[in-house]
């Protein structure tokens, strides 16, 4: 897709796999790689309309294919075309040539039933609207629901006045649902009821929608139908009333496939992490264990980064007590995955200004790597990411060098700032060290094998003295190198990588992968080594990883 094009708007709703130029074989990276190009396009602050669009557009077609759903377009179904336009197609072997339905009474048919038919019959001979302009909609109601037969387009009717009528006995999500009772899984009421249930409602509403739900639709497609209303409920309620509405709602479920049953506990999973028990989350992760290669690929990253997750949520306890500012770290990542995506993005958001005002106390609290730490800078990163792909950043575009090119100078500028009087002079000084090191080894060597009139076994301690000598002067050193590097990284690459990320966006990750390849640089004709050193430095500061993030994901709001 050309970025710079403009979309063909006319092909939403009804193509919308044209709309993000997909076609043959696809899956969600390429729905995901169109979908950001089009909203670094029609960003949401500047273009909420067409961001809206746009975005629906991708949660539909990103659910079908998580589900693996039918992917066709809606054009060449005709039962998803609700049209108030239309005249009801009529019963088969109840048609006249004009097409309107004839309603015949059958012997003995009372009058009140001949006059019932009657006005059956009459309501389809114009269209809905314009009915609806003439008559009362109460009529077309009562009318409408003594048919015997009912088609879809009938029940979306019934619903839709119901509505209007704000009828108390059957609302516009019951009447949708019995016509499925009738018209089992039929697509267009089937994604009608899938848009409503996606709206906001009370708890309760969504606690009686669900379990109503779940006597009609009692195949695996249920979770499919219903995954948004659970992201609603599972945001609004305590995690007892949803775990009871769930296992009543599963109790109803007569189906022997779990496909979609897997798909949505991969979704349900995030949110539930952080109110859940663990016994119940244990179980969950151990039914998608179990049948983990009967499913897409896409679920091995899914299933890792809920892991990750998982091991997090375990070690948070001692994570917390160390500072203020790790408490905010957690608060964050707990209000992305409870809150609405809109407020756990800007949330994200705002809270990057936030720790980038609080650069000192995140370089105390962080001060010494962690192996425990490893899941949380995984979920934070996913999280950037995450956030970065579903904005955008219309820069990433227009940069003229390559990522190779980037990470090149800054390499250079690493190397040029990294030399200086204090680094010089402690290399100097571990130099001599070394160089000492070597000269009483040779030392002893000489001392013990030619001069020494010791016994053998005297010199074998003396031999081991000088080997443990050895290894405790090169742990010291190796220390010490550490730590000389470490303090002096304010003037060296910690202000670099800060410079460049004032205008690079690429993950912290993976540039520091990159500096790892690199074997040497070549500045006025001298070879300069020792960047893998430097990538294990930044792996260690992540302090220096929320800041550059955090610098990172600024840069989108500017």
């Amino acid at each position: 897709m050309n970025d710079t094009s403009e979309p063909q708007w006319d092909l939403l709703p009804d193509h919308p796999l044209e709309f993000f130029s997909l076609s043959g074989e696809f899956d969600i990276r390429d729905l995901k790689r169109s979908y950001n190009a089009l909203i670094r396009q029609y960003k949401p602050e500047k273009f909420p309309n067409e961001f809206q669009i746009i975005r629906a557009a991708y949660e539909k077609l990103h659910d079908a294919l998580r589900y693996q759903e039918s992917l066709g377009n809606e054009s060449d179904q005709p039962e998803f075309i609700f049209d108030w336009t239309l005249t009801p197609q009529t019963e088969p072997g109840n048609q006249k040539g004009d097409g309107l339905a004839e309603v015949n009474p059958s012997p003995g048919t009372s009058i009140d039933q001949r006059q019932n038919n009657k006005a059956i019959a009459k309501q389809t001979e114009s269209p809905l609207h314009e009915r609806i302009d003439n008559e009362s909609l109460e009529h077309h109601y009562q009318v409408l629901q003594a048919k015997e037969t009912k088609t879809p387009y009938d029940y979306y009717t019934l619903a839709v006045i119901s509505d209007l009528l704000q009828k108390e006995e059957l609302s516009f999500a019951d009447w949708l649902l019995e016509g499925l009772k009738k018209h089992t899984e039929e697509p267009g009421l089937f994604d009608l009821l899938r848009q409503f249930l996606a709206a906001e409602h009370s708890p309760e509403q969504i606690i009686r929608l669900l379990k109503a739900t779940s006597y009609v639709i009692r195949s695996d497609r249920f979770y499919y139908l219903t995954e948004k209303a659970w992201d609603n409920l599972i945001r609004t309620t305590s995690f007892n009333a949803f775990r009871e509405t769930l296992a009543s709602c599963e109790g109803n479920m007569r189906d022997d496939q779990i496909d979609h049953k897997l798909v949505f506990y991969l979704h349900i999973l995030k949110p539930a992490m952080w109110t859940a028990y663990s016994s119940w989350i244990d179980k969950a992760l151990a039914l998608i264990e179990d049948h983990f290669h009967d499913m897409p690929f896409w679920v091995e990253e899914e299933l890792y980064y809920l892991n990750c997750i998982h091991i997090y949520r375990k070690q948070r306890s001692q994570f917390l007590i160390r500072g203020k500012i790790r408490v905010m770290i957690d608060q964050a990542i707990t209000d992305y995955f409870t809150k609405s995506e809109i407020e756990a993005q800007h949330g994200f958001l705002e809270f990057q200004q936030l720790l980038m005002m609080h650069e000192k106390e995140l370089q105390s609290e962080f001060n010494a790597y962690e192996e425990s730490l490893l899941m949380l800078q995984i979920i934070w990163e996913k999280i950037a990411d995450d956030v970065y792909d579903a904005l955008g950043d219309q820069r990433v575009l227009n940069q003229s060098n390559s990522f190779d090119q980037r990470i090149e100078r800054l390499a250079s500028q690493l190397v040029r700032n990294g030399i200086t009087p204090d680094t010089k002079m402690m290399t100097g000084i571990f130099g001599v060290s070394i160089v000492n090191m070597s000269i009483i080894n040779m030392m002893v060597f000489i001392h013990i094998f030619l001069f020494g009139e010791n016994s053998t076994w005297f010199k074998g301690i003396e031999l081991t003295g000088l080997i443990l000598f050895d290894l405790t002067a090169a742990f010291l050193i190796s220390i010490a190198w550490k730590y000389t590097n470490y303090n002096f990284s304010p003037d060296w690459w910690r202000q670099e990588l800060k410079l460049y990320y004032q205008t690079a966006s690429d993950p912290l990750i993976e540039v520091t992968n990159a500096l790892e390849q690199i074997s040497y640089i070549s500045i006025k004709g001298e070879n300069y080594k020792g960047f893998s050193n430097i990538a294990n430095l930044i792996r260690s500061d992540l302090s220096l990883f929320f800041y550059v993030t955090a610098q990172r994901l600024s840069n989108i709001c500017q």
